[in-house]
């Protein structure tokens, strides 16, 4: 699925009703799957290498959520933009990137992840529900990502809120209708990590990093 292009899927069906073929369409890393494979998995250990020694779901969670609003710039003609590769590897991607690349590094850990479609101030939108200590929360990591951010500077406005909080601007489509409701309550951020303004120092973490552009 990593190599799946999105609306490019070809179907048929016959007259009473019945699919007669399906093909995916791929974009075209699949020409390469094993280099572009050992890619996302290099660039995954590297966002990963300073997680996995933090004690809590929750921290782990701020962590890639951090990281990935850290390292992507939001650019909609970024190549791959609908794939964790785009936002793992490439650096740039839209929603659909920054919510495959935040479910892949939370599966990476065990914690399970769902990606969710649906709507977003009238137009279409992708975000994720994360599952922490037994409770569900919303993640939207894209909006926690402002366009023309300071670089280092972290916004935890859609970090683990619930559903309710969610759609006064964001609206489930169909198709995620069984992701379980993000009810959860003690991960919230004030809950997890107090009401100050608190941002991982990457600087201080993994080395100086090159300015984010933005």
């Amino acid at each position: 699925l990593f190599w799946v292009e999105v609306n490019g899927a070809k179907y048929a069906y016959n007259n009473q009703g019945h699919g007669t073929y399906f093909y995916p369409g791929y974009n075209d890393l699949v020409k390469d799957i094993a280099g572009n494979t050992a890619e996302l998995e290099a660039a995954t250990a590297e966002a990963l290498a300073d997680l996995w020694s933090l004690p809590t779901d929750a921290e782990k969670a701020k962590y890639a959520h951090d990281w990935l609003t850290y390292h992507i710039t939001y650019d909609i003609n970024a190549a791959y933009h609908q794939t964790s590769y785009s936002s793992l590897v490439n650096h740039a991607s839209v929603c659909a990137g920054y919510a495959h690349g935040f479910q892949y590094l939370m599966q990476q850990v065990g914690i399970p992840c769902a990606y969710v479609l649906g709507y977003a101030m009238g137009g279409y939108h992708a975000w994720n529900v994360v599952k922490l200590d037994g409770e569900h929360y919303a993640m939207d990591v894209t909006w926690d990502d402002p366009l023309g951010a300071a670089p280092g500077k972290f916004y935890y406005n859609y970090f683990n809120i619930t559903d309710q909080k969610l759609s006064t601007d964001h609206i489930r489509a169909e198709i995620s209708a069984p992701v379980p409701a993000a009810q959860g309550t003690a991960c919230i951020y004030q809950n997890a990590f107090g009401g100050n303004a608190y941002g991982t120092d990457f600087n201080a973490i993994v080395g100086v990093m090159p300015e984010k552009v933005t």
